[in-house]
């Protein structure tokens, strides 16, 4: 999954407080700005209040914009928390209706229309603008909640 890369969202926090006392500031993380949530002993997902443009639906997992945190102890005052985005389950849904669209009309025989391929591209890329941004900023906030422990 190399290739996704440049599509997803990665930094690396130094902090020099031990591992064992991060986890207990994130597991009794109490503010409003967003939700802490515990995934395994060093894995925490940070989940923004709010989320435009995401789907929330309930048979499925589906959460607002979010960003996932790696606690990584290197000694014992010293802990590397990595954090970092996945691709968004409604980019991959766009992406996935365009290609039917084009195979529809290349099985079809049928002439695709310019404005709809233009169409189709600028709301993949304006999708993909969109949960970048707000991916940024809750990246810049868990990275913000790091270096004030």
């Amino acid at each position: 999954m190399n290739f996704l890369k440049p599509l997803l969202l990665h930094k690396k926090v130094n902090i020099f407080i031990p591992a064992e006392k991060v986890k207990n500031k994130l597991n009794h993380y109490s503010q409003t700005e967003f939700t802490i949530r515990k995934i395994n002993d060093d894995d925490y997902k940070f989940i923004s209040v709010l989320s435009v443009g995401t789907a929330r639906i309930n048979m499925f997992n589906i959460e607002g914009i979010n960003v996932n945190a790696k606690i990584e102890p290197v000694d014992k005052n010293k802990t590397n928390v990595i954090l970092q985005t996945k691709l968004r389950i409604e980019l991959i849904i766009i992406a996935l209706l365009g290609i039917i669209w084009l195979l529809a009309h290349f099985i079809g025989n049928t002439e695709m229309p310019a404005w709809g391929i233009i169409f189709y591209l600028i709301v993949l890329g304006w999708f993909g603008y969109i949960y970048r941004v707000q991916e940024e900023i809750l990246l810049k906030d868990a990275e913000r909640f790091f270096k004030a422990l």
